[in-house]
């Protein structure tokens, strides 16, 4: 079991908990409170009640979604063979991004159909971006994965955490209020920032050195920009940040010894998805991750020309979107020995274009605009020294819609240049780059 402080560590905050996620009809807590007791089991109930959650979400899958009805139907799949040895589980073909592509209505449950659905989309890293639903229940389990992995860094619900993240102006009350009320339970304040310029750069260091946080959490690059700002003007924080959480992106062996040397006493490196929400977290300074049994089914297939594992997961509580042998795309290494154990995830980095003579990673131009649900995907056109030329948009929306998006863009992105396009071109099948250079053929 993992060793560090509840979460909710007195009656009074959890009560406060609970009266703010009734606010906004959440039901995380309970949940939370049934993820912190499944690893109060040993490995061995673990894996046999992880077994029994992935027989339970096949039955449910092959009754409900028609997608797996017709598939388990034409591969005679048998769900007692699976139960009785797992083996027979690889006999369920994989699904790949193409399938959901194609069979997007057919992947969402018949019990879902009805009620509200939560639309994610994928950042594109591996492929095409991707839109995944979620029903509201589904949400509340990511939620409580969350909550539980502030473990990790023996937080408690009275620590402050930080959140490193993009300035996207929002008119829609509902969400500022919900946002609000999150960051007041849940004791965290949002960090923002448009660029990562020298001028935002001081601003995030003034505000951790003036803030008593015990956690930050954002991506590599950004702690990497941080860190190298701070070596080059030969500044220190006055007090380091006990913890850095890194999201988002792989994290390297030099990253996290650049960031303890600069910026905080330790490093956590936590991988997730937008198919799964987070789905494994590392230990204390270690680039490894452990997956968690209790919401996922992991296994790797090998590609027979390249030889790369690449990881494949199964979501064990996922009802509006159940997905059951997913490629994720990312490629993995294993390694289990006496001195190590963990996954290193390869890949999830972001590349860097020149925005208004600012480095400017793609994550900014990605959390800003695959936000808009009318946007289906979207590339960068550079010039010279990768300078923004454009953005190519993709829609969904009708002609007479994007003059409302390109404003939307324009919020954020100051003018620059929008057009949009009927495709978009891709470098090799099934992988995209978000930046192509405006004389690529």
């Amino acid at each position: 079991m993992l060793k560090g402080k509840r979460f909710f560590d007195s009656k009074f905050k959890n009560f406060i908990y609970r009266f703010s996620e009734g606010c906004v009809n959440r039901r995380i807590s309970s949940k939370y409170h049934d993820v912190q007791s499944f690893y109060e089991l040993d490995r061995v109930q673990q894996e046999k009640n992880s077994r029994a959650k992935l027989v339970k979400t096949l039955h449910y899958s092959a009754k409900k979604v028609p997608y797996y009805r017709d598939l388990f139907r034409k591969h005679n799949i048998s769900i007692d063979k699976i139960e009785s040895d797992i083996n027979y589980f690889q006999e369920i073909p994989l699904l790949t991004k193409e399938d959901i592509f194609n069979n997007f209505e057919r992947l969402i449950s018949d019990d879902c159909r009805q009620e509200k659905l939560i639309f994610r989309k994928t950042n594109g890293s591996t492929g095409k971006s991707l839109s995944i639903v979620y029903s509201q229940d589904d949400l509340d389990w990511t939620a409580a994965t969350n909550l539980y992995t502030y473990r990790y860094s023996s937080r408690g619900i009275s620590d402050l955490e930080g959140h490193i993240e993009l300035t996207i102006p929002t008119s829609n009350f509902q969400d500022q209020w919900c946002d609000l009320l999150r960051n007041k339970a849940l004791y965290r304040r949002n960090i923002k920032i448009s660029n990562l310029s020298e001028e935002s750069l001081k601003e995030i260091v003034r505000y951790l050195e003036e803030n008593p946080l015990k956690v930050v959490q954002g991506y590599p690059s950004t702690f990497t920009a941080i860190a190298n700002y701070l070596k080059t003007k030969n500044l220190k924080l006055a007090r380091k940040i006990p913890y850095f959480v890194c999201t988002g992106e792989s994290l390297s062996e030099g990253c996290l010894n650049l960031m303890r040397e600069v910026l905080c006493e330790n490093v956590l490196n936590r991988y997730g998805l937008a198919e799964f929400g987070a789905v494994a977290h590392s230990q204390v300074n270690s680039v490894k991750l452990d997956f968690f049994p209790h919401s996922i089914f992991k296994e790797t297939s090998l590609d027979p020309v390249s030889q790369n594992k690449e990881l494949v997961l199964t979501s064990l509580y996922r009802k509006a979107m159940p997905l059951i042998r997913y490629r994720t795309g990312d490629l993995v290494a294993e390694k289990l020995d006496n001195d190590s154990t963990g996954v290193t995830v390869i890949g999830r980095t972001h590349e860097v274009v020149n925005f208004n003579n600012t480095e400017t990673p793609t994550y900014f131009f990605q959390d800003a605009i695959l936000q808009d649900d009318q946007i289906k995907d979207f590339q960068i056109i550079t010039g010279p020294g990768k300078t923004v030329k454009r953005l190519e948009i993709l829609t969904y929306a009708p002609f007479e819609k994007r003059d409302d998006i390109e404003k939307r863009i324009h919020a954020i992105f100051d003018q620059v240049p929008v057009s949009f396009s009927e495709g978009l071109t891709f470098a090799a099948e099934d992988k995209k780059s978000y930046v192509i250079s405006e004389d690529a053929p």
